[in-house]
């Protein structure tokens, strides 16, 4: 079946900025994010480090020495990955490399 023209519409394409990460939201958000972007990556700061995430991040519920953490804070590094605080939990980035426009990084 068809469908009417009227009333329809595009939707518009993606831009750069929506591929930032914002802490402050729900990390149940975030991981639908950084997956939505596959494999040109959402982008994340991260201790003033600008990194590119991949299509692996999980939700992590906050441990109570993690809870009073501002969103944004580096909790943990681990071989599983960096451990962000957000809004809500926590967030597990899992594959990610940091950007070369970041002075002095290196891909991990």
């Amino acid at each position: 079946i068809p469908q009417p023209s009227e009333g329809a519409s595009y939707a518009p394409l993606a831009t750069d900025a929506e591929r930032w990460l914002e802490w402050s939201r729900p990390a149940a958000q975030l991981c639908n994010q950084v997956r939505g972007w596959g494999r040109e990556g959402a982008k994340a700061l991260v201790e003033g480090r600008s990194l590119l995430l991949v299509r692996r991040a999980h939700v992590v519920s906050l441990s109570a020495a993690h809870e009073a953490a501002a969103p944004g804070k580096l909790l943990e590094t681990s071989d599983k990955g960096l451990l962000v605080c957000t809004g809500q939990d926590a967030l597990l980035i899992e594959d990610y490399e940091y950007e070369a426009s970041t002075p002095g990084a290196a891909s991990i």
